[in-house]
């Protein structure tokens, strides 16, 4: 059965011109890629000049469309045609004629006489009046006495012209000139032409301004289904722009239909040539990273964190739901980066998801964890009092009310229990549509969902498959299909850090930060000084203390006082020493008997006391259900006791 047909979507090659998209056209035709072809990689090398004698316009049996993107604010602009530059120098001439020689061996000498005519007089005109609009070549060829069958020799240098050129030949002259539609999207929708040139956006308008080209393009993205087979170049439209593809992901487009590639031509190293052989390759990941930009307030992240954010997004984005595991030390910040991304706080947007359903793994009781995952009916088991939906429940009314997928994040789920890591080993069995089945406890009849599952754990991968983790070998086989390392805070990153974690606190009532107030220079060589192994868990600490003491104070901002004592709490090394707001003469003479003393405890006290209060922290909230419960009865023997303080303790380094 023959392939499904598919549309190439290119916007305007800045560089290469409207005659390399025609020089594409052809080597599609004479090797045929289909869709998936162009996951392989390269389909052969393809020689311009060689391409260009064949001059029988002829498609590629698998595209049903070629979309070429112009946006109409480049469409006159000539960034070649200035007084200081013309487009063919005296020392381009050589080159130029190497091509022409060529191309046309025998007729080479006519048709060298021909272009030094014609360059000749438009270097004149162009002397004479540099400032008035750009010289139409296409006109000044006909004028000097050109015939209708020789203008398509311009294809040698319409790449130099303004755009509105480039179409006027293209249209006219190349050797597709009948398969071509020509317009805004709205007028040449309706037509039944292999070649679509659209013009996008409007005059005057910035190439680099999706909000003003955009929405020209809307009834067309409308048309079509969520799996529409679609090829979008990517580097041949100009690195720094990436029209087709920009566009595109702005819009709702089901990107495992969507194959990205770029056109390649031989390095001048290896050709020296005017015009070179070129190659189509696939462009997966280097490309989609390279272009696209990090989240809003995510900039100054370290090149390696960027990256881990990255590849989230493009995964999310390729939405072919393998599942995820995201690894990284203890306040790297797995979670916060992992809503960055797939929680899209844009109201403009349509490609945010709503429900992301996540399980701390450590703290799921092996009793109730079938439960927790998959529900269960009231009367399944003593304590059921109602009916839970569970994860996969939850996930499922999201999917069945909006047809499209949630997220599960377990969190720490090295400590998944065993007999949950074998029914979600079976639950985990997708369909042929994707689907995940589950059975909720109570229920005979079985449930259907899909959904993104992330994992995310401190643990590395060695000692996840290591002889003594509690996974099941082939429930990590399972899960373990893609990977991202998320890094420690770097020493580089913790200014900045500093400044998106405090404005995240939202602290109430308001300080000002340190960094931006008269000891800010004083107080940003304070914090290079220091280490945060704890990442951005104890640089969350920091930012608590730190407001807590200025207010405690009775301040607005830090003063020498505050920063002083600050610089004796916290140690170089990041271990804290006390700053108790509790009596000093309380005591918990229980506390040994509550915890599991282990060698490494007592021979390092100062992480022991931060144990400790972690431990007592999360006794307090369990003994009267919730944090401010736990505030309110502590406060009744100890006034100086807050929320913050719990904060502060439960902030486990």
């Amino acid at each position: 059965m023959a392939e499904e047909k598919w549309t190439f979507v290119t916007a305007y090659f800045r560089n290469h011109g409207i005659a390399y998209f025609e020089m594409i056209i052809k080597a599609l035709a004479e090797k045929p890629m289909g869709h998936k072809d162009l996951l392989e990689g390269s389909k052969g090398c393809f020689d311009q000049i060689g391409l260009v004698r064949k001059k029988e316009p002829k498609f590629c049996k698998n595209i049903d469309q070629y979309i070429y993107l112009v946006p109409m604010g480049c469409k006159d602009n000539n960034k070649f045609h200035t007084a200081e530059y013309h487009p063919w120098h005296k020392k381009d001439s050589d080159r130029l004629h190497q091509s022409l020689k060529e191309e046309y061996r025998e007729k080479r000498a006519e048709v060298i006489e021909r272009f030094d005519k014609l360059l000749d007089i438009a270097e004149k005109i162009e002397g004479q009046t540099p400032k008035l609009p750009p010289l139409d070549y296409i006109d000044l060829a006909l004028q000097n006495s050109w015939r209708p069958d020789q203008m398509h020799d311009l294809w040698q240098i319409v790449h130099e012209l303004p755009l509105s050129q480039q179409i006027k030949w293209f249209e006219r002259y190349s050797h597709f000139k009948d398969h071509i539609a020509s317009g805004p999207w709205d007028e040449i929708k309706d037509s039944k032409k292999e070649i679509m040139i659209v013009e996008i956006g409007s005059p005057g308008m910035s190439d680099d301004d999706i909000s003003s080209w955009g929405p020209s393009l809307n009834d067309w993205i409308d048309t079509l289904s969520m799996e529409k087979k679609l090829g979008v170049g990517l580097y041949g439209t100009g690195t720094h722009n990436e029209l087709a593809w920009r566009y595109l992901k702005k819009r709702k487009i089901k990107l495992k239909q969507t194959v990205f590639f770029d056109v390649k031509t031989k390095a001048f190293k290896e050709e020296a040539r005017r015009f070179r052989s070129f190659q189509i390759h696939s462009a997966l990941e280097d490309l989609i990273q390279q272009e696209k930009p990090p989240a809003p307030g995510t900039d100054w992240y370290s090149k390696e964190r960027q990256q881990a954010q990255k590849k989230l997004q493009l995964y999310k984005e390729w939405g072919d739901l393998f599942s995820i595991v995201v690894i990284g030390n203890r306040g790297t910040g797995k979670s916060r980066m992992i809503r960055e991304v797939f929680i899209n706080n844009d109201k403009n947007r349509n490609d945010q998801h709503s429900e992301i359903v996540e399980i701390n793994c450590a703290a799921v009781p092996e009793s109730l964890a079938e439960s927790i995952f998959f529900g269960h009916k009231k009367g399944a088991f003593t304590g059921a009092d109602n009916d839970e939906q569970g994860a996969f429940g939850r996930l499922k009314k999201y999917y069945d009310k909006t047809q499209d997928y949630g997220v599960l994040f377990l969190d720490e789920f090295h400590h998944l229990p065993q007999t949950i890591q074998s029914k979600l080993l079976v639950a985990l069995q997708a369909d042929s549509d994707g689907m995940y089945t589950y059975t909720p406890l109570g229920h005979t009849e079985s449930s259907k969902v899909k959904f993104q599952m992330i994992l995310g754990t401190n643990q590395r991968e060695e000692k996840l498959k290591g002889g003594g983790s509690p996974l099941f070998r082939d429930f990590l086989d399972r899960v373990l299909q893609r990977k991202v390392y998320l890094p420690d805070l770097e020493q580089s990153e913790i200014i900045s850090a500093w400044s998106a974690v405090w404005k995240r606190m939202n602290f109430s009532p308001e300080v000002d930060d340190p960094l931006v107030g008269d000891l800010g220079e004083e107080f940003k060589q304070w914090l290079k000084t220091l280490t945060f192994p704890g990442n951005f868990r104890d640089l969350e600490r920091l930012t608590i203390l730190t407001a807590d003491s200025i207010r405690e104070n009775n301040r607005e901002a830090i003063d020498h006082e505050i920063l002083g004592n600050l610089k004796k709490t916290v140690s170089k090394d990041g271990a804290w020493t006390e700053l108790s707001m509790e009596p000093q003469n309380k005591t918990y003479s229980n506390i040994p008997n509550m915890i599991e003393l282990e060698p490494e405890w007592y021979s390092h006290l100062k992480s022991t006391e931060k144990k400790i209060r972690f431990y007592l922290a999360n006794k307090l909230i369990d003994h009267f259900g919730g944090k401010q419960a736990a505030v309110d009865a502590v406060r009744k023997t100890s006034n100086q006791f807050s929320i913050s303080t719990l904060n502060r303790w439960l902030a486990k380094a």
